[in-house]
């Protein structure tokens, strides 16, 4: 994570993402995800999700994702979101 930070430290500041992630920590409470890649005890708050519903965390077919509401508490993390190109999903 060091490494990253120092590489990507023009386009992300780290003290301000860990802010944003507390922020957001607080506001909101993990859910329980679904999905046949793990033992089913993984959780997660979505940044984006089908039609901007956090608690969907299904990949849906000719679905819009949009932003959700968790990530209105993180500005900075939703900039540098946005500068990666293509679609959001998941």
């Amino acid at each position: 994570m060091n490494y990253a930070c120092e590489i990507y430290s023009n386009i992300i500041n780290p003290q301000i993402a860990l802010e944003e992630y507390r922020k957001i920590e607080k506001k909101f409470v993990p859910i329980k995800q679904h999905g046949p890649y793990h033992d089913g005890s993984w959780k997660s708050i979505a940044l984006f999700a089908a039609n901007g519903d956090m608690k969907n965390d299904k990949l849906i077919q000719d679905v819009e994702y949009k932003k959700t509401s968790a990530l209105s508490f993180a500005p900075h993390l939703e900039a540098l979101i946005d500068k990666i190109p293509g679609k959001k999903k998941e």
